[in-house]
């Protein structure tokens, strides 16, 4: 009998505490590289925030939700959904998988997907992915 669906949280900084470690040492190598090279700890601030910013998914845990409409992301109150028919193929990696709206590999494919990032559960969310792109 197939799952109706699969709900997980990815959290990197709680799995891995050496990742957070490095993630807030780059944010502190930015912030005093940029103040010094620019000779203003405003631009320091207005740099490292731009950082956080691009590491928001190493910081707040990552919800998803797949489901037999589709597929539903959400971080920090940000929510992406995308139905089904919307993917083509997919690719599995070490991980996670990216949803891709192609059908063969292009290069627009990590801007205009979605990547799954496993969370103990690779061979779930492999087998639920595959039998939804498939069917659709």
């Amino acid at each position: 009998m197939e799952k109706e669906s699969i709900e997980w949280v990815f959290f990197p900084i709680k799995e891995k505490p050496e990742k957070g470690a490095i993630g807030i040492l780059i944010l502190l190598f930015v912030f005093f590289f940029s103040a010094w090279y620019m000779e203003n700890l405003a631009f320091g601030g207005i740099f490292s925030l731009a950082a956080f910013f691009s590491l928001l998914n190493l910081f707040f845990p990552t919800r998803f939700t797949l489901t037999e409409d589709g597929v539903k992301k959400r971080l920090i109150g940000i929510v992406q959904f995308k139905e089904w028919k919307h993917f083509k193929s997919f690719y599995p990696d070490k991980n996670g998988v990216l949803l891709s709206p192609f059908e063969s590999t292009y290069w627009l494919e990590n801007f205009r997907g979605m990547y799954l990032n496993f969370s103990g559960n690779r061979e779930e969310v492999i087998e639920f992915v595959k039998a939804h792109i498939e069917e659709s």
